[in-house]
């Protein structure tokens, strides 16, 4: 199935004599057949053999496991000893006992750790199941592991032969962790969310079959309130073929989950478990066996207090895995001192505390090494990364779209200077100006990239047969130059020019998105199955800008050429940097390099940005999701962004 992008075309100004005034349309008008059609038209083949759908997921199921072991080690690196259980919550929090068991009666899911895989795949026939938790408690640490021990169970597994017939059998499909605060149910279905998570987090792009996948759905309380009904019912609608059909496993704090329910959405079908409190033996045994000697006699007071009052503010601001790693990386120092917390009134207080130490505690003052990052700064940069996602109602850095703290005025400079400069040097400064101004205004209010394969997916990825890239290329051409060649042809007829001569530059361009088409993958993509980071998607999109961009440029500048004709070849000079310059400031590199350097000038981020999150991610602050960063936990993002 063809998705075909919308179609436009800007009518050309007067173009064909050397004298005139270069239009700005042209250049638009080009640089959207071009980019527009080899950028935005995909081809997929449905009906595929059992083969191919089972090396589509196992290469899916390899990206996967390295995102969601990546997930895993960061969670447990402090929490490796903590035992995380949950308990059984029925109706009406649950579906009713008959839809998930098919019995009308009570039935006890209670269970702890490696036992959430087969809870979902074995023990609830309808293999849906809800994990609620309090923030902190270990839900997306579960869920992480739920996927690598999915995954590793499926290693194990012969495929059936037959098959794709019928449907993906359950133990073949692939777990694939989503996060679910990146969706809006009212722009996207749910389908397409998962399409576009695929490619973003895991660098997978091309079809694969949706019944193939176990939809890991985590952080339905990170969702906006207003759309977290809307998500629910969109489940609903788009995974209920039949018991047994659509597994899912849904993550969300308790008391949100509730309050979706009391609205009247609720997951159908769904099993709920909660994970319980850590009781507070397990908290002093962990905090104990994870301190020095001479600091863990500091400690006394604490463990004291937590068995005579267990369920006072500090044990209960201690019940979950979060809050004790917490306290244990804020007090592992031999200065430091665990006993101010006794006199904290209550548990916000005492998280609060926590979440005050985390930064002094990742980054020493003054710095072990003269090469690390100061304490102060640290504190400064992570506070406006925090500020940034929060005020984009997100909880992850996604470098792409760091360009949104640039001021408007800044982004019309990065692109009116340039292309003015540019068109004032080959042109007319007339043309510059008029150029300068246009180029800028676009730059300014055309909304930033929302992903970093922008420009970057072609119309082919690697693996794609060469009968299927010919077809699309053919496609590509037929489309472009079928829309191209007559536009420009009236346009060059309209400047004063031959229609043929207008038509013959639309072919050129006809000729150069069917190139982009066959070959802009190659050029922007990367080998997803070695890991998907933010520092090799950067990579893969500068390489791909500042090797593949020129080439459309390029045509474009031919293509003028052939309606300005020979003898003054400034014109069509002029438009083919422009054409570069426009491609190059709206490609997530770009705007990446833009961000950098005017948040580095305000000293609201260091220049070396990638070095500083990479080593934050070290430090426990961040952790690496993908192409994408994220705080540790919601609430240390909420903390950092939070005035004073």
């Amino acid at each position: 199935m063809g998705q075909l992008p919308r179609s436009g075309t800007a009518g050309f100004g007067r173009v064909g004599h050397m004298d005139q005034t270069v239009s700005n349309s042209y250049v638009a008008g080009s640089v959207v057949m071009i980019s527009g059609v080899a950028g935005n038209v995909s081809v997929v083949v449905r009906e595929t053999p059992a083969e191919i759908v089972h090396g589509q997921l196992q290469r899916l199921a390899e990206v996967v496991r390295g995102v969601a072991d990546a997930q895993w080690r960061s969670r447990q690196q402090h929490q490796a000893d903590l035992r995380v259980g949950w308990r059984t919550v029925g109706p009406p929090v649950s579906d009713h006992w008959e839809t998930i068991t098919g019995e009308d009666r009570a039935v006890s899911f209670d269970g702890d750790g490696g036992d959430l895989l087969g809870l979902v795949s074995g023990t609830v026939p309808t293999h849906r199941v809800v994990l609620l938790g309090d923030p902190g408690a270990g839900k997306s640490a579960l869920a992480a592991r739920f996927v690598l021990d999915w995954i590793e169970r499926r290693d194990t597994v012969v495929p059936r032969s037959g098959w794709a017939e019928q449907r993906v059998p359950l133990e073949l499909r692939v777990p694939v962790l989503l996060r679910l605060p990146t969706w809006d149910p009212r722009e996207h279905s749910l389908h397409v969310w998962i399409g576009q998570r695929l490619a973003s987090d895991y660098g997978i792009s091309g079809e694969v079959p949706v019944e193939g996948i176990v939809p890991v759905l985590d952080g339905l309380d990170e969702m906006t309130p207003a759309l977290r009904p809307l998500a629910v019912e969109q489940i609903n609608q788009n995974l209920s073929r039949g018991t047994g059909a659509a597994p899912v496993l849904l993550t969300c704090r308790g008391d949100d989950y509730r309050r979706i329910i009391a609205g009247g959405a609720q997951l159908r079908g769904a099993a709920v478990v909660e994970i319980a409190s850590l009781g507070v033996e397990d908290v002093v045994s962990y905090l104990r066996g994870a301190a020095l000697p001479l600091v863990a006699r500091r400690w006394s007071a604490v463990f004291g207090r937590l068995r005579a009052d267990p369920s006072g503010p500090l044990a209960q601001a201690l019940r979950t895995p979060l809050a004790v790693s917490l306290a244990r990386v804020a007090y592992r120092g031999v200065d430091a001192d665990p006993g101010e917390l006794l006199s904290l009134p209550d548990r916000a207080a005492v998280l609060r505390r926590l979440l005050d130490l985390t930064v002094p505690a990742a980054y020493p003052d003054p710095p072990v090494d003269a090469d690390h990052w100061r304490r102060s700064d640290a504190a400064k940069w992570l506070g406006t990364l925090a500020r940034h996602a929060r005020r984009r109602h997100a909880t992850e850095i996604a470098w792409w779209e760091l360009y949104t703290r640039v001021p408007r005025p800044a982004r019309f400079l990065t692109a009116a200077l340039p292309a003015g400069l540019c068109v004032v040097l080959a042109a007319d400064p007339a043309t510059g100006v008029a150029m300068a101004i246009a180029l800028g205004l676009g730059n300014a209010l055309y909304p930033p990239s929302s992903t970093y394969q922008r420009g970057m997916t072609g119309l082919f990825r690697r693996g794609h047969s060469l009968r299927l890239r010919l077809f699309g290329v053919a496609l590509v051409v037929a489309l472009t130059g079928g829309l191209g060649a007559p536009v420009m042809g009236l346009g060059s007829l309209i400047g004063g020019g031959s229609f043929s001569t207008g038509a013959l530059a639309g072919l050129v361009l006809a000729g150069a998105a069917g190139v982009m088409a066959m070959f802009g993958g190659a050029f922007g993509g990367f080998d997803a199955s070695s890991g998907v980071s933010p520092r090799r998607t950067i990579r893969a999109s500068r390489r791909w800008t500042l090797t593949y961009l020129w080439f459309p440029a390029a045509a474009v500048g031919c293509a003028a050429g052939l309606t300005f004709g020979e003898a003054e070849p400034a014109p069509s000079a002029a438009i083919a940097l422009c054409t570069a310059l426009t491609l190059f400031s709206r490609n997530p590199w770009a705007e990446f390099a833009a961000s950098r350097v005017w948040s580095a000038a305000t000293g609201a981020l260091p220049w070396e940005l990638t070095a500083f999150l990479d080593d934050a991610c070290h430090r426990g602050v961040l952790r690496q999701f993908g192409a994408v960063y994220q705080f540790e936990h919601v609430l240390l993002r909420d903390h950092l962004s939070s005035p004073g």
